[in-house]
Order: structure tokens, then sequence, then C-alpha cells
């Protein structure tokens, strides 16, 4: 949706979460023109100017990333939950 800087004027990606939810520490990928040119991990989510650990479908939210500065406005922002193997 847009993009703003936040506290410690670190980049902060303005969000709708279209599908699932997004969660702080999960894997985040930025796509841009169907090529992933970043990923990382969610360090903070905010709804308004509260923080938050998740945010679900339907809902408004901040996402900042640290060490990520280029995030533009149509930039798709996914959320990867990586969950280890059970090995029986």
């Amino acid at each position: 949706k847009a993009t703003f800087l936040g506290k410690k004027r670190m980049l902060v990606a303005g969000c709708e979460v279209v599908e699932g939810e997004m969660q702080v520490d999960t894997v985040l990928r930025v796509v841009r023109k169907g090529e992933v040119i970043f990923e990382g991990e969610i360090n903070s989510l905010r709804v308004v100017k509260d923080e938050v650990e998740k945010v679900e479908e339907g809902n408004e939210c901040g996402i900042l990333v640290e060490g990520f500065k280029d995030v533009k406005e149509g930039d798709e922002i996914l959320s990867v939950a990586m969950v280890d193997p059970i090995v029986y």
C-alpha cells in the first residue's frame, strides 16, 4: 500500500494481509515483478501504533524488516512459516 519512516528512521511497509496471516519472526519474501528480491525475517508488526505478534487476513499493518530499505508500493510481501521436518 505505502511506505513510511518509523522510529529511528527505519522504513516501514504499510500492507494489507490478503490471505492467511503475518507473524513476527517468520521468514519474509519481497517479490517485485515476479522475482524474489529479498528474503529476511519480520522484525516487527504494528496495527496503528500497537506492536502485535500476528495480523490476520483482511487487516492492515505496518511491517518492519531490518536490513532492507528498498520496499516499493506494489511489491508483494510473503510470509513463510518454516517448520522442521519430522523424521520417523
